[in-house]
């Protein structure tokens, strides 16, 4: 090899370093920098899963928080435990 393949050698090794140090190097520069969290997002987010909870829509295969009245989940397909859930009391036979 003469001296302008070594040169090119070494440019082309020194790219390939760049390009898998420099994804590290940024990660944990802004890995190191605290972020926003915005608390009244999470508090609604929190509120949107207690009452699937109480409505039986949250999926159980996905964890996704159906609106009421979800007979399916709208994130997997999977049918709720709220379906199973008759809507109306069935009627009593006093027989």
């Amino acid at each position: 090899m003469d001296g302008s393949q070594i040169l090119i050698a070494l440019g082309i090794a020194a790219v390939v370093v760049a390009f898998i140090v420099w994804p590290m190097l940024e990660h944990r520069h802004s890995a190191g920098s605290p972020q926003r969290v915005d608390l009244d997002h999470v508090e609604r987010r929190i509120l949107e899963y207690r009452e699937a909870l109480r409505r039986r829509t949250l999926c159980e295969r996905c964890l996704y928080a159906n609106p009421p009245a979800s007979r399916f989940c709208g994130q997997c397909g999977a049918r709720l435990a709220a379906a199973d859930v008759p809507t109306q009391p069935a009627a009593l036979n006093p027989s």
